[in-house]
């Protein structure tokens, strides 16, 4: 075999070779673009999602990457966030990327909260008749109203409210106030620490509620955290009795699917036996922000709370001024 012919086999293997490497490479970079187009083009069943809230189903929705609109109605007798009727009917066949237009049972006008601490009680019955979104005017309707003595404030000055400062709330909602008083029948009911009116504070959210006890000074401790699917009522205290020389709660809690940016949060730890209790929420971006949400001189052995929390927040709760347990709170949908 010549030389010249040598050369010619080499060069003929090296241009087979390239060629052989090429194909692999284009086969392997098909199979790969197939393999995601496939994967992104996902084919699935469309679920009945009518009549259920859309934070229950809003996970499986966005695991079939399909595009999601939401439209506004609302019917009063009917629950708030629940779904009313959807684009693509239950059992048809969908696809990545189609589009879904869902009816979701809620107000058009979403309004921003006053904070009303420190406010005469009659600026804030003023102000709750004039809520503006969008240059229209909306209202909310005062709640229950709990008086405590304070002779530290002027008569008639907001302590506490629910929903708190910065919170959404939906016109015509209702807000629970706790009100100063200088009056001297108001001071006998805090005098006497074993017979609060706690007939008065039933049916009120936790925070108000909490806020009453901790002004009283008393004892008082969440003893049983009761399962709701009513959204409207998570949080609020349906029983209040006094044993054992302090008063023990019942409260209604709605577990969520999903953390928004403002909800309640509940937790159960057995910390016990410790006492002079408080639990406070700080915001982790400025620790100077914190609030006190539950103090107690009692003794404790297994904490229950419940709290209304608005973005991301730190519980402490510490005991004898050390803090036996944190958690931190970070909504997964920031609002």
């Amino acid at each position: 075999m010549t030389e010249q012919k040598k050369e010619w086999i080499k060069l003929a293997v090296r241009y087979a070779l390239l060629f052989f490497l090429a194909g692999a490479l284009f086969l392997v970079m098909a199979l790969t673009v197939f393999s995601l187009r496939n994967e992104s083009t996902g084919v699935w069943t469309m679920p009945n999602v009518s009549g259920s809230y859309y934070t229950d189903v809003h996970n499986e929705l966005a695991r079939m990457n399909l595009r999601i609109e939401l439209d506004r109605e609302y019917f009063p007798d009917r629950p708030e966030g629940i779904i009313l009727t959807q684009s693509i009917m239950p059992g048809e066949t969908v696809h990545s990327r189609d589009k879904l237009l869902l009816t979701v049972n809620a107000y058009r006008a979403i309004l921003d909260m006053p904070d009303f601490k420190g406010a005469p009680f009659a600026t804030v019955l003023s102000s709750l008749k004039q809520m503006t979104y969008e240059d229209q005017v909306f209202s909310l309707r005062p709640g229950v109203v709990t008086y405590v003595y304070d002779e530290s404030m002027p008569d008639g000055t907001v302590m506490e409210q629910f929903p708190p400062g910065g919170s959404k709330v939906l016109p015509d909602s209702t807000v629970d106030l706790l009100i100063s008083s200088k009056k001297e029948e108001v001071k006998k009911v805090f005098e006497s620490k074993t017979s609060l009116p706690i007939s008065e504070l039933k049916n009120v959210r936790i925070d108000v509620v909490s806020g009453y006890f901790m002004k009283a000074g008393v004892d008082y401790q969440i003893v049983s955290v009761e399962p709701t699917k009513d959204d409207s009522k998570s949080g609020q205290v349906t029983d209040i009795s006094f044993n054992n020389n302090r008063y023990e709660l019942k409260v209604l809690y709605r577990e969520p699917s999903e953390r928004f940016n403002e909800g309640f949060e509940s937790i159960s730890k057995d910390i016990g036996p410790a006492q002079n209790c408080e639990a406070s929420l700080v915001n982790p971006n400025d620790e100077e922000d914190r609030r006190l949400v539950w103090k107690s001189p009692g003794v404790v052995e297994e904490l229950k709370l419940v709290f209304f929390r608005i973005g991301e927040r730190r519980l402490e709760v510490s005991c004898g001024g050390d803090v036996v347990y944190k958690k931190k709170f970070t909504p997964e949908y920031p609002g």
